[in-house]
């Protein structure tokens, strides 16, 4: 009889344990699967008339969530929960005040598009007609043509939902792990 000696790594037992279909693998599917179903349970979906001025387009945010599983590094486990939408991060984080040229529509205004401008150019092309008009003939020659209304010179700042943080923190703790994002 020969002996047979196995030597067990730390390598060797993070590959096993991470392999697809390995029981590591399958935690982190699970725990991804939760951050996003506790993600999309929590997203806003706006009113149809604050997107009048996008064509009325709502749920973009809360149909954008996708997840992936990116394996270890070591004997850190990593998964990806991401938002593909153009405005995730001000949901997720806010925003402070604009007072930049902006088109958009609100249910104050029952849906009606306005404009909100500060001081400062329009974003007009150099060299038309319009260029040369004083500030005040372009902008309600602007306003007629596009039919929208003065809305004011400023947005107010909105704060963060901390949609992803709550539903990473929340899925962390029901599977027993310290919460810490």
């Amino acid at each position: 009889m020969s002996d047979v000696s196995v030597t067990v790594t730390d390598r060797a037992i993070i590959s096993a344990c991470n392999t697809p279909g390995g029981p590591v693998w399958k935690f982190m599917g699970d725990l991804a699967d939760q951050i996003v179903d506790t993600a999309w349970r929590r997203s806003p979906v706006n009113n149809v008339l604050n997107a009048q001025h996008r064509g009325g387009v709502v749920g973009t945010y809360k149909n954008s969530w996708d997840s992936d599983r990116r394996g270890t590094r070591g004997h850190r486990l990593i998964v990806r929960v991401t938002n593909s939408a153009d405005h995730a991060v001000f949901v997720e984080y806010g925003r402070s005040m604009s007072s930049k040229f902006q088109v958009f529509s609100w249910t104050a205004w029952g849906g009606k598009i306005r404009y909100i401008r500060a001081a400062g150019p329009l974003p007009f092309r150099k060299g038309t007609r319009r260029q040369q008009r004083s500030e005040r003939g372009r902008m309600a020659v602007w306003a007629r043509e596009t039919g929208y209304e003065f809305g004011g010179r400023k947005t107010a700042a909105r704060p963060g939902k901390y949609i992803l943080t709550f539903a990473t923190n929340s899925a962390l703790v029901r599977n027993g792990l310290r919460a810490g994002i």
